[in-house]
């Protein structure tokens, strides 16, 4: 969907600005990146002092900052060649981030994404600022590696708030972060500028957007596609995002005898075009969080299949009213799912319809609300 240009924004708020600063790993094409651009850019139409702080150099970009946002860049992404070396620069992230941080001196600090939230933690120690942080994903099921899974257990506590995007997030969160720290705070419900494509006008396209990583299972997708090709030879498969398994999943394309009936765009800025002509949505992921890229394709009244591998999708969709939910890990109940609703004209606008009226709530407004009442400044001075 299309973004409004940062430089039209003027601020609503005219009262004393407040400082916040806001740290994520990088400003790469990701959900998580997506909501701190629209996040920091709300904050900063409320005339807040906004600061966002990546981990990374500013070489990887792919979402811009609203101008009125100050962005320190801190070039620490770089992998390291041993776990000596990991250890070596994780304390320099560290130091880095608190140096930064006493540069900006915020009032309140919130970070993004599991790793970046225990480094935030830890270099926010016996500073002046609050810390919030932002869970992101499914922690019972996302995996950080054993040092910083037993590091998410021991940090996440010191936090003055933790909040997370999904509710099966937030029960997860509970078994380690005391309740009355934990937050449920929701994706703001995406802006559809257009009205929705006539009945009739899709195309025969199975889409899925996300990071080409494990996670997203891609390449379970590929396998039941490769499953039901042959019964329905005028459907396609679009597949959007870049990652570290392009090669790897367009060489079992091949494999499968599939690579002529797939499109790899890569990273797309402007993904209306896509939700509004496809005719399904497979988000086949072994976990999640909240997904936006299932919010967009729901408010572009997509039907959608989903697996219930975690809480978060399923807190959108319900099995055979909003969308279709199969097994994780099942490419043929997925096959099944995608031949019986490519056979169903009728089906698809029906869950299609459903969606886009799940996807109408929170409004960004709504959104700021609760985070201004998380980290505690009164978006009403």
């Amino acid at each position: 969907m299309k973004e409004p240009d940062p430089q039209k924004k003027k601020p609503i708020h005219h009262g004393p600005a407040k400082r916040l600063a806001c740290v994520i790993g990088d400003l790469k094409a990701g959900g998580a990146q997506r909501v701190l651009k629209v996040l920091s850019g709300g904050w900063a139409d409320r005339g807040w002092n906004v600061s966002v702080i990546t981990l990374a150099g500013p070489e990887a970009d792919f979402f811009r900052l609203d101008p009125r946002i100050r962005r320190l860049a801190l070039d620490r992404q770089r992998p390291s060649r041993s776990v000596l070396a990991a250890v070596a620069a994780n304390i320099g992230r560290i130091r880095a981030l608190r140096r930064a941080l006493r540069d900006v001196d915020p009032e309140t600090v919130v970070s993004f994404i599991g790793t970046t939230n225990i480094l935030t933690i830890l270099a926010a120690r016996g500073l002046r600022c609050r810390v919030v942080i932002s869970e992101r994903n499914d922690p019972e099921s996302q995996s950080l590696g054993p040092i910083f899974n037993t590091l998410r257990r021991l940090t996440y506590p010191l936090a003055d708030r933790v909040t997370a995007n999904s509710q099966g997030a937030v029960e997860s969160l509970s078994a380690f972060v005391p309740a009355r720290k934990l937050a449920y705070l929701p994706n703001p419900a995406p802006k559809v500028e257009a009205d929705p494509p006539p009945a009739g006008s899709r195309r025969p396209t199975i889409l899925s957007v996300g990071r080409l990583a494990h996670q997203k299972g891609h390449d379970i997708l590929l396998k039941a596609f490769a499953g039901i090709a042959g019964r329905v030879p005028d459907w396609n498969l679009v597949i959007i995002g870049e990652g570290t398994l392009l090669t790897s999943l367009q060489s079992e394309a091949r494999s499968l005898g599939i690579d002529d009936h797939i499109a790899w765009p890569g990273r797309v800025a402007d993904l209306a075009a896509y939700y509004e002509s496809a005719g399904i949505f497979a988000l086949p992921s072994r976990y999640e969080g909240t997904p936006n890229a299932l919010q967009e394709a729901m408010a572009h009244r997509l039907p959608c299949v989903v697996t219930d591998a975690s809480p978060g999708p399923l807190a959108l969709i319900e099995h055979d009213v909003t969308g279709m939910v199969v097994a994780p890990e099942n490419p043929h109940a997925l096959a099944e799912t995608l031949t019986r609703l490519i056979e169903d004209s009728a089906l698809r606008e029906r869950l299609g319809e459903a969606a886009g009226t799940r996807a109408e709530t929170p409004t960004l407004d709504q959104t700021l609300e609760s985070w201004a009442k998380v980290i505690d400044i009164d978006s009403r001075d």
